[in-house]
C-alpha cells in the first residue's frame, strides 16, 4: 500500500475560520540600557567564530558572528567598534538599513520560540540609539523612506487553544504579525489585523503603504495602507503558488518572487497580474535595482549551491545568465556591487558591470585586520 503526504497551501482569499487578534505589543520590550545585552569590547575582541552577516557602507564595513557586531573602517579595515553580544545562543543575524544609511537595524534571533534581539546602531558615531526584546523571531523587517517608522513581521503565535469538545467552543486567539514602531526611538507604535505569518516586508517609496508577503502555508501577499491597520488596501494570490519577496515598479506595479517565475501585479487591480519571468527560484532570490535595469540573484538550487545572477532589462526581459562559482548568502548592493557570504567563511564581491568577482576576503584576513587594532 503506497501513503500519500499532501501539503497544503492556503490561499488568504479562500474562505476560512474567523480568529481574533490581539496586539503583539506585550511580546516587545524597550530596554532602558543595551549593556543588558552588549558589551563595548573594541580595546579586545574576540577572535572571529563563523560569519554570520556582512554589509558594506560607505564608511563601514560591518562583520556579525554569534559573538558580535565588527565595525571595521571601509577605507583601511581597521576595526573602529566592536560589540560583543552577551545572548547564550545565537541562531541568526540579519542586517538592514535606512534609505540614506545613517541607521543600521541588527535583528539577532536565538530560535523560534526564544527571546530575539532588535536594535538599530546610529552610523555615524556607531552608538546604539535603542535596543528591544521580542518574544519570538522576527521574520522580517522593512524602513520606511519617508517617516520615522520600521515594519516588523513575525511567525503566527496562538493564545488560546481552540475547545472541540464543549457545547460553546472558544475562539482561536492569536497576536497580530505585523507592527510599528518608532525608528528613532524604538518604541511600539501600531499592528495591522493580520494574524498569517510573513516572509518578507516591504514599505512602498512614498511610506504610505507596506507590502506584507505571507510565510508558508499561505501563498498571498498583503497590501496595507499605512493609515488603515484593520482593511486590507488588496490581496494579491494566483492558483496557490508560493510567493517570497516584493519589489516595488511604481506607485501602482509591483513585483512578486515566485516559486515559478516573476510575477507583475496591478495594486488597483488584483485580478490584473502578468508572469513576466518563468524559471525555477527560490525564496532567498533578491531583485536589484540597477539605474533603469534589474538584477536577480536566484538560488534556483538552494544556498549551498552557487547562485545565477540574472540580468533582465527595463521591460523585464531578461537579458544574460551569469552562474557564479561560490556559494553567496546575505546578499547586499553597493555602489555597484554586491558582496555575500560563501560557505567557506569568506566575503565575496560580485561586480555588476564586469560580471566577475572581484574581491574575495577570507576570515584570517578579516581576523588579522581586527587584531592589529
Amino acid at each position: 500500500m503506497a501513503f500519500i503526504s499532501l501539503l497544503t497551501l492556503f490561499s488568504c482569499t479562500e474562505e476560512r475560520k474567523e480568529t481574533n487578534l490581539i496586539s503583539p505589543k506585550e511580546n516587545y520590550r524597550l530596554l532602558t540600557k543595551s549593556s543588558d545585552f552588549l558589551v563595548d569590547k573594541t580595546e579586545t575582541p574576540d577572535s572571529l567564530s563563523s560569519l554570520e552577516a556582512f554589509i558594506q557602507l560607505e564608511n563601514e564595513s560591518v562583520v556579525a558572528t554569534k559573538d558580535g557586531i565588527y565595525f571595521l573602517d571601509a577605507e583601511n579595515q581597521k576595526l573602529k567598534k566592536y560589540y560583543r553580544l552577551t545572548t547564550e545562543y545565537v541562531s541568526t543575524v540579519n542586517f538592514s538599513t535606512n534609505s540614506n544609511e545613517s541607521k543600521l537595524l541588527v535583528n539577532v534571533s536565538s530560535g523560534q520560540s526564544t527571546i530575539t534581539l532588535l536594535f538599530q546602531i546610529h552610523l555615524a558615531t556607531l552608538e546604539v540609539d535603542w535596543l528591544a526584546t521580542h518574544k519570538g523571531r522576527f521574520t522580517a523587517t522593512s524602513y520606511s523612506n519617508t517617516t520615522n517608522t520600521i515594519a516588523l513581521g513575525t511567525t503566527y503565535k496562538k493564545i488560546t487553544e481552540e475547545k472541540v469538545f464543549v457545547r460553546k467552543p472558544k475562539p482561536m486567539i492569536y497576536y497580530a504579525t505585523l507592527f510599528t514602531v518608532n525608528a528613532k526611538t524604538g518604541t511600539f507604535l501600531t499592528y495591522f489585523e493580520q494574524g498569517e505569518s510573513v516572509a518578507q516586508l516591504l514599505f512602498s517609496e512614498n511610506g504610505e503603504s507596506i507590502y506584507s508577503v505571507l510565510d508558508w502555508p499561505h501563498v498571498d501577499t498583503f497590501l496595507w495602507n499605512v493609515s488603515d491597520t484593520k482593511t486590507k488596501a488588496g490581496i494579491f494570490g494566483r492558483d496557490n503558488t508560493g510567493f517570497y519577496n516584493a519589489f516595488e515598479l511604481d506607485e501602482r506595479y509591483f513585483l512578486t518572487i515566485s516559486d515559478n517565475g516573476l510575477y507583475k501585479w496591478d495594486r488597483k487591480n488584483p485580478e490584473a497580474y502578468k508572469i513576466v519571468y518563468k524559471g525555477n527560484m527560490n525564496s532567498e532570490d533578491d531583485i536589484i535595482q540597477v539605474d533603469e535595469n534589474y538584477i536577480i540573484v536566484s538560488h534556483a538550487n538552494g544556498l549551498v549551491n552557487p547562485p545565477t545572477v540574472k540580468y533582465f532589462d527595463k521591460n523585464l526581459a531578461i537579458t544574460d545568465a551569469v552562474m557564479l562559482d561560490i556559494p553567496f548568502r546575505q546578499i547586499h548592493f553597493y555602489n555597484g556591487k554586491f558582496s555575500g557570504i560563501s560557505s567557506k567563511d569568506e566575503i565575496g564581491f560580485y561586480n555588476v558591470d564586469t560580471k566577475k568577482i572581484e574581491e574575495i576576503i577570507t576570515k584570517d584576513a578579516l581576523q588579522q585586520q581586527i587584531m592589529r587594532n
